[in-house]
């Protein structure tokens, strides 16, 4: 192993070090991308763009479906010439290795450059998507946990709920256009057959479990946000006996 190569994997290391574990993903691409002299995404198995360093792709929250689905057909490291994953076109080398943990693929690592990437090139790659394997890792283990944490609040919310008001909060929702929309009570009623009381009490009740915000809009009728991104699936299951 060449010094030059020693010298590049310790100041990975050390830039591990100095950051310990809370090194966020967009530090992490700026670190590889300064080493190799390439831009650098850091993308997960649905496409979100988790890290960007030099690729106007940072300025995307998810890159395109069949790009995300090419990326995820790659099992080794490869080298490919062309742009196809970087929104600025033209010609140069792109450098993909696979981020994965326990055998589980949680994304890859993709490095652009005009020159082709060298041996060492691939090998310092190769040891900073381990890096990106272990925060990505981290952080996809916090978004199952949070999102377990809001399908339980969800049940819980709906579960909380009177039969007829159950019905009356399915319909309420079926009615939304969007998760923030403007309904009016009275409409709302008489498509279930309830009183407008009735309703209100409904979504006080999932307002106090913190799944929905509501507002009067006056004349217009009661602005409704859904908080709870399970909310709509919950009341879109059949009416519990």
């Amino acid at each position: 192993m060449s010094q030059c190569l020693l010298d590049r994997i310790r100041r990975m290391k050390q830039y591990i070090q100095d950051n310990d574990a809370s090194y966020d993903p967009d530090s992490l691409c700026a670190e590889i991308g300064n080493d190799a002299g390439a831009s650098v995404l850091l993308v997960d198995t649905e496409g979100a763009v988790r890290g960007a360093f030099g690729s106007t792709w940072g300025n995307s929250n998810r890159i395109p479906a069949p790009i995300s689905a090419r990326l995820a057909s790659v099992e080794d490291m490869c080298e490919v010439q062309g742009t196809f994953l970087m929104s600025d076109g033209g010609s140069g080398w792109s450098l993909i290795i696979p981020v994965t943990v326990d055998g589980r693929r949680l994304g890859s690592v993709v490095l652009h450059r005009q020159a082709a990437f060298s041996d060492d090139d691939r090998v310092v790659a190769e040891y900073a998507a381990l890096l990106a394997a272990f925060r990505l890792s981290s952080i996809v283990r916090k978004e199952e946990i949070e999102k377990k944490r809001m399908k339980k609040r969800a049940a819980e919310a709906a579960d909380s709920l009177a039969l007829d008001e159950y019905v009356a909060m399915s319909y309420l929702f079926r009615q939304m256009q969007a998760d923030e929309d403007t309904v009016v009570i009275g409409h709302i009623a008489e498509g279930v057959g309830a009183t407008r009381n009735q309703i209100m009490k409904a979504l006080r009740r999932l307002e106090e479990a913190e799944v929905i915000e509501c507002r009067s809009s006056g004349m217009r009728g009661t602005h409704v946000n859904i908080r709870n991104p399970f909310l709509r699936d919950v009341f879109s299951l059949s009416v519990p006996s």
